[in-house]
């Protein structure tokens, strides 16, 4: 009951005063940071620099990119993100046509972008090896000018997915994060009054992800929709856009016209270019029992080799996209690859948020032959889960009570929108990375106070949520932010009897 009473308190305050402090969302307001005032532009560019700069980081192209002049351009690294004067991207590696660069990256909307910023006499530019552009046109040709790569017919997906998924989960965390005038505000406050501003500010990041996937499930279905935001979690970030691309050429439905769990593992490894051939490619003697197997229920069904580009190179063996596509098989499998339904079974089994974490965690834990081995030809050390205990809260987090609570909304299901809330806030902490380091750094003085203050994962989100809602609305500029003063800070910190006693697990 108590607990009842401190996410109804919580829930409150985001409506009544986290919601109003930042700047209004909904589904196409969102995307407004990342679009120019100016949208009569007859079919220029829309988007500003900082769009196009993570396209080029995340590298979000469906074919091979060449320039202008016909030159293949095969990136090796995007280089380093640049936020002081000069190129956007530092020391990136390409290899343009045949010839291995070393060099910077600059990025504009348009090529004459770059007579008009004044690079063409600036020595800062004097190593650029490549023009990143939205759209080239005959400017590129011009002389004088680094080869130039254009963008536009480079990403196939929906801008409106894209740059939500791009604003709302990745930047620009992996850029540098000077520390913020809010963080002489924060000092102010005590532990307990901190800590309830991180879980609204979470509980608002958490809401925004549902709407995201609210949305999915209109476009997609709630099962297809559901399989590629799982798909895309085992992918990690060097290869959920491969995981997502298979999850979509092999939807849940080709899956389920399958005869047998032989034939749709095959489809999936096959179709994914992650099927070796045994008579030619080497196999470990105990996987090649299942790589025959599955080989000849591959090509049986004549279907062809999508062109994935995975990343072994910059992950761990336990991360090979062989081992995380096992794991991706056997939920499937478990859940009759029916995902939406094994959710729901879950979650109506549980009677409050903790219980709920529990079943999923249960529904999210697989064993497999896989265990002992990182793809069909390279064992492991010593056999290890498919998804451990952090990999399952991650997805829990990001994925599967982002989605309960957004298909709960669409069919109008209270209790169910409550039971997610409930378990998101009581949901462990996380794993941290770089992204929350730099956050707490930049929010909290001194930043071994975010050991105090951060204890679950929506405190967690909530420094996320802060640097999103608010350092990125104002791209850093601390004194147009409404958190830089004191009056904006009182108005997320306002203490009350419920959640002065929230109750820390």
């Amino acid at each position: 009951m108590q607990e009842n009473a401190q996410l109804s308190v919580l829930q409150d305050r985001l409506r009544h005063d986290y919601v109003p402090l930042r700047p209004q969302r909904t589904c196409l307001d969102s995307l407004k940071g990342m679009l120019c005032e100016n949208s009569s532009s007859r079919g220029l560019c829309q988007f500003d620099e900082h769009f196009l700069q993570a396209l080029w980081n995340e590298q979000c192209f469906t074919c091979q990119p060449c320039t202008v002049s016909g030159q293949t351009v095969t990136v090796l690294s995007t280089g380093t993100w640049n936020q002081e004067r000069g190129p956007d991207f530092r020391n990136a590696k390409i290899v343009l046509g045949r010839d291995l660069l070393c060099g910077d990256v600059e990025i504009h909307r348009h090529v004459r972008d770059w007579w008009h910023h004044g690079h063409g006499n600036d020595p800062l530019y004097s190593n650029v090896i490549l023009h990143v552009v939205w759209d080239c046109g005959e400017e590129a040709q011009s002389t004088g000018l680094p080869p130039c790569l254009s963008l536009k017919d480079l990403v196939k997906e929906p801008w409106e997915h894209l740059s939500r998924a791009l604003s709302a989960d990745t930047y620009p965390y992996a850029r540098k994060v000077p520390s913020g005038l809010c963080a002489r505000q924060w000092v102010a406050l005590d532990d307990d009054s901190l800590r309830d501003v991180l879980r609204i500010a979470g509980l608002a990041r958490f809401h925004d992800k549902a709407l995201d996937m609210e949305h999915r499930i209109i476009a997609s279905g709630g099962d297809q929709s559901l399989y590629e935001a799982l798909f895309r979690a085992l992918g990690y970030k060097v290869n959920k856009e491969p995981f997502v691309q298979l999850a979509r050429t092999v939807s849940l439905s080709r899956l389920r016209a399958c005869m047998d769990s032989d034939h749709a593992m095959a489809l999936l490894y096959g179709s994914g270019g992650l099927l070796p051939d045994p008579t030619r490619q080497p196999v470990c003697d105990e996987m090649r029992p299942l790589a025959h197997k599955l080989w000849n229920c591959w090509w049986r069904q004549g279907c062809s080799t999508q062109r994935l580009e995975w990343t072994r190179g910059s992950t761990r063996p336990l991360n090979y996209p062989e081992r995380r596509l096992a794991a991706g098989v056997k939920l499937l499998e478990r859940w009759e690859y029916r995902p939406v339904k094994a959710i729901l079974g879950a979650a109506a089994g549980a009677n409050h948020g903790k219980e709920l974490l529990l079943r999923l965690r249960d529904t999210l834990t697989v064993q497999s032959a896989w265990c002992g081995f990182a793809s069909f030809n390279k064992r492991l050390p010593r056999p290890m889960q498919l998804l451990g205990r952090h990999r399952i809260d991650d997805i829990i987090i990001n994925v599967i009570l982002p989605f309960l609570r957004g298909f709960a909304s669409r069919r109008g299901d209270r209790a169910l929108q409550t039971l997610a809330d409930e378990a998101f806030v009581q949901a462990p902490k996380l794993q941290s990375n770089r992204q929350l380091k730099e956050i707490v750094h930049r929010i909290l003085v001194p930043p071994s106070r975010g050991k105090a203050v951060v204890g679950h994962a929506c405190e967690q989100q909530g420094l996320l949520g802060i640097y999103h809602d608010f350092c990125l609305c104002v791209d850093n500029a601390c004194r147009l932010c409404p958190l830089a003063d004191q009056e904006g800070v009182a108005k997320l910190s306002k203490r009350n009897r419920f959640t002065a006693h929230f109750k820390q697990d």
